[in-house]
C-alpha cells in the first residue's frame, strides 16, 4: 500500500468489529496496475480492535476517533483525508464486506473508462448466499422509499450489465474527489442510512452526472439475517431519514403530489401497528419524524426555489408509490437449505 501518491485510496470504518476489518483488508488484492492506500476510521472502539488492527498491520494508517462518528461523519474523514492527498479516486467500502479478487481492479478500470461518471458502485452479493444479490444499485419510489436493486434475486436469473442507475450502495462506492469541492460531502444530518442515495442524488442535481453500476467489480456482504427486535437508535435513525431524504431530495412539486398519499401509508401502515403492538417508543418515532420532516423542508427552502430540484433524477424513480419492492422469499429458502447443511 502506497501512502505517497495512491490513484485509490479505500475508506473502511470500524466500530467494536476488529475480526471483520481484518478480513475486509486481507480480500483486498493488489493490483499491479496502480497504487493504492487503505485508511481505517475507528469510531471509539472498545473491543480491542486497535490492537488486533495494530498487530496485524503494523503500517496501516489509522484515525482513531474518541467517539463514534457514525458511518456519515466517519466517512467524511476519509474523504478529506483523500481530497488534501489529491488521490483521484476514494472507496467508501464497509468492513463486513469480502471483496472478489478482481474487484478493485475492475473497479478503477471502469472509473478509467466512464469519464462523465464521477460515483459507480458495485456487485454485492451475500456472503453467506452468494447466489443472491444484496445490490446492484440503488432505487427509490415515489412514495420515497428506496432499496436495494435485485435484492435477494437469484444473480444466474438476473444477469445484471454494467450502465446507469438512479443511486449506488455507499456499502461500496468509489467516488471522483474531483467532485468533492462542488457537490459536498456525505450530508451529517443524517449520522447512517439514506446518506448514499440523498449524496448520489444532490451529485445528480448539481452536476447532472452520471451513476455507474459496474457488474465486473464484486464483493460479498456479511448478512446477518432479519431480527425480531429492532434496536430502538436504528429504528429512529431509518424512519427519521426516511422523511428527511423525502425533505432534502423531493422537489416542491413532488411533494406536493405525494406527500398526501405517504403520510397516508404511514399512518395506515406503521403508526396503526405500533398502536396496535403497543409499541409505544416507536410510536413516537413515527410521530416526532412526521414533525422533524417540515423542520427539514424549511431548511431547504432556498434551494427549492433555486432550480428544480429533482430534474436531473426524476425519470430514474421508480414508477409506483408504496412500500419497497423486495422479494425475500429466495432468502428465506437459501436461509433454510444453509441451515439444514449443518
Amino acid at each position: 500500500m502506497n501512502h505517497i501518491n495512491p490513484k485509490v485510496g479505500i475508506v473502511l470504518i470500524n466500530w467494536n468489529s476488529g475480526v471483520k476489518t481484518i478480513h475486509c483488508i486481507e480480500s483486498i488484492q493488489k493490483p499491479e496496475s496502480f497504487q493504492y492506500e487503505i485508511i481505517v476510521i475507528d469510531n471509539g472502539s472498545k473491543d480491542g480492535s486497535l490492537e488486533k488492527l495494530k498487530a496485524r498491520f503494523p503500517d496501516l494508517r489509522i484515525f482513531e476517533n474518541k467517539a463514534n462518528m457514525g458511518f456519515v461523519g466517519a466517512c467524511n474523514q476519509g474523504l478529506k483525508y483523500f481530497l488534501e492527498k489529491q488521490t483521484p479516486y476514494c472507496i467508501l467500502f464497509n468492513n463486513d464486506m469480502i471483496a472478489d479478487e478482481n474487484w478493485l481492479r475492475s473497479f478503477v478500470a471502469a472509473a478509467d473508462r466512464y469519464e462523465t461518471s464521477d460515483i459507480l458502485g458495485s456487485t454485492i452479493a451475500f456472503k453467506n448466499m452468494p447466489r443472491l444479490y444484496n445490490s446492484t444499485g440503488v432505487v427509490m419510489n415515489f412514495s420515497g422509499y428506496c432499496w436495494d436493486r435485485d435484492f435477494g434475486e437469484y444473480v444466474d436469473d438476473v444477469k445484471r450489465q454494467t450502465g446507469e442507475v438512479l443511486a449506488v450502495s455507499g456499502g461500496s462506492m468509489l467516488i471522483k474527489t474531483r467532485i468533492l469541492s462542488r457537490v459536498g460531502y456525505l450530508d451529517k444530518d443524517y449520522f447512517a442510512y439514506y446518506e448514499d442515495l440523498e449524496f448520489c442524488l444532490r451529485y445528480r442535481r448539481i452536476l447532472n452526472g452520471n451513476i455507474t453500476f459496474v457488474s465486473e467489480a464484486k464483493c460479498f456482504h456479511e448478512y446477518s439475517g432479519s431480527s425480531s427486535s429492532v434496536p430502538v437508535f436504528r429504528y429512529w435513525l431509518t424512519v427519521r431519514n426516511f422523511w428527511i431524504n423525502i425533505a432534502k431530495t423531493f422537489s416542491l412539486s413532488m411533494i406536493w403530489r405525494y406527500y398526501p398519499r405517504i403520510l397516508w401509508d404511514r399512518l395506515r401502515g406503521e403508526i396503526r401497528n405500533r398502536i396496535r403492538n403497543k409499541q409505544y417508543k416507536f410510536l413516537c418515532i413515527e410521530i416526532v419524524s412526521i414533525v422533524l420532516f417540515f423542520y427539514y423542508l424549511a431548511k431547504n427552502v432556498k434551494m427549492f426555489f433555486a432550480k428544480d430540484y429533482s430534474k436531473n433524477y426524476e425519470h430514474l424513480l421508480v414508477q409506483s408509490q408504496g412500500y419497497a419492492e423486495i422479494n425475500i422469499s429466495h432468502i428465506e429458502k437459501e436461509s433454510k437449505q444453509k441451515w439444514k447443511s449443518y
